[in-house]
């Protein structure tokens, strides 16, 4: 597969933002309260298009000053950028520097000397520069914290309005600090007729011809779940083929289905049958059974750890 087309594909893809008008004028809503929020929702379902399309409006309308970090995960990489946005605003305040030499300066030339700060330093740096400001924080990909950041995360909620977004709001080290969040906005799957319009607007970018385009349609959702991320993907892929012909759809609908094909109840009980086997076959003394008994529960754990291997993917 050419993977230099998929992924230009995707990137014509990326723009297409539909079904989630009300979710943004939530969180719109809740950003000029001044409320905490967070927002949760499965890898790919749009978390990241939301963040995005707050900031821009949120900037354009110039009511709030907005910061946008994209990767939270790791704390200096999150607050130099914090750090460049604060300077854009000339509200940066540089440990060693004067607050007029720090202004001077282009970001250019000031990020070697934020750079060269050690990261609790850099974080101590950004914390001042957001007191009083009423500054709203936008930190995307927060999935994890280890005890060494969380605290700086704890400041930054003290001295600004954060909305936070992540993949998984039950992991133990999020815990703490998100309890502190009162908002919550959850980003759902999208239903059967916006990811039919999802489907409609990738295809009028990038046609792909289909024996049965209402199947397809049908297909794709289920396939996806309607995942906008997963929807995208499978067009990226498809948009190779000259055509989808009737076969290749019904492949994506017997993919869909082994997807949630429950096998471990089945293996357990022909795990245990044939350990039954083997067992009587010793107590009465039948060596072939026995080493049928044996082979096939061998076959058993070997079969169900490709199955679940199979499965995750």
């Amino acid at each position: 597969m050419d993977r230099p087309v998929v992924n230009s594909t995707r990137e014509t893809f990326e723009p297409i933002f539909l079904g989630r008008a009300d979710l943004l004028a939530t969180l719109w809503g809740l950003a000029l309260k001044g409320r905490h929020t967070l927002i949760t929702g499965a890898k790919g379902i749009g978390k990241s298009a939301l963040m995005e399309r707050l900031y821009r409006g949120l900037k354009e309308g110039g009511e709030v000053r907005v910061l946008l970090v994209e990767e939270s995960r790791n704390l200096k990489p999150m607050m130099l950028a914090l750090a460049e946005q604060l300077h854009e605003h000339r509200l940066f305040k540089h440990p060693y520097l004067s607050d007029t030499a720090t202004t001077r300066m282009t970001w250019r030339t000031l990020l070697p000397k934020a750079r060269g700060l050690a990261a609790a330093d850099l974080a101590r740096a950004v914390v001042t520069s957001l007191q009083g400001q009423r500054c709203l924080l936008l930190l995307d990909h927060l999935d994890r914290l280890v005890p060494t950041t969380e605290g700086w995360f704890h400041q930054l909620i003290n001295v600004a309005t954060l909305v936070v977004a992540t993949s998984d709001p039950h992991a133990k080290s999020l815990k703490t600090f998100l309890d502190r969040i009162p908002a919550r906005v959850e980003v759902l799957p999208l239903i059967r007729e916006e990811t039919y319009q999802l489907i409609d607007a990738c295809l009028t970018l990038v046609p792909i011809a289909t024996q049965d385009p209402e199947h397809y349609r049908r297909s794709i959702y289920h396939a996806s779940g309607g995942n906008p991320k997963a929807v995208k993907d499978i067009l990226a892929d498809h948009s190779l083929e000259k055509r989808i012909d009737r076969q290749g759809i019904r492949e994506l609908d017997l993919g869909t289905q082994a997807r949630y094909v429950a096998t471990s109840w089945a293996f357990l009980l022909l795990f245990l049958a044939f350990g039954a086997l083997r067992y009587a076959a010793r107590g009465i003394g039948d060596r072939d059974n026995f080493i049928i008994g044996a082979v096939m529960m061998l076959i058993m754990v070997l079969v169900g750890m490709f199955v679940r291997k199979a499965n995750r993917i």
